[in-house]
């Protein structure tokens, strides 16, 4: 599984890029308040099978932490390194997981 989402600017604001192991990838773009801070929510794409929700970082641009939320209610949370976010939690829907460290 090499799942991963990476920073990408695009009009509107700083989204993330969903990279997925077989070669699709979607467009993930924050929702903003009217003050231009994210809401932690974001669009997805039309008929994407998760949702997905953010901590927004103290940077403008950067995020604590992205979650997966899946169909089934597993949820994958992506936190950076470097300049990617990578997968270091997987839940499943009673909420027991495993932590996954990675190398920088």
């Amino acid at each position: 599984m090499t799942s991963r989402c990476k920073p990408r600017n695009r009009q509107g604001g700083p989204a993330l890029k969903m990279l997925f192991p077989k070669g699709a990838e979607d467009t993930l773009q924050p929702f903003y308040n009217t003050s231009g801070q994210p809401t932690g929510a974001f669009i997805r794409p039309t008929g994407a099978p998760y949702s997905i929700t953010g901590i927004p970082g103290t940077t403008v641009g950067t995020w604590q932490s992205v979650t997966v939320t899946w169909k089934d209610q597993t949820k994958w949370r992506f936190t950076p390194l470097g300049s990617v976010y990578v997968l270091t939690r997987i839940s499943n829907r009673m909420d027991r997981y495993i932590d996954l460290v990675w190398d920088s």
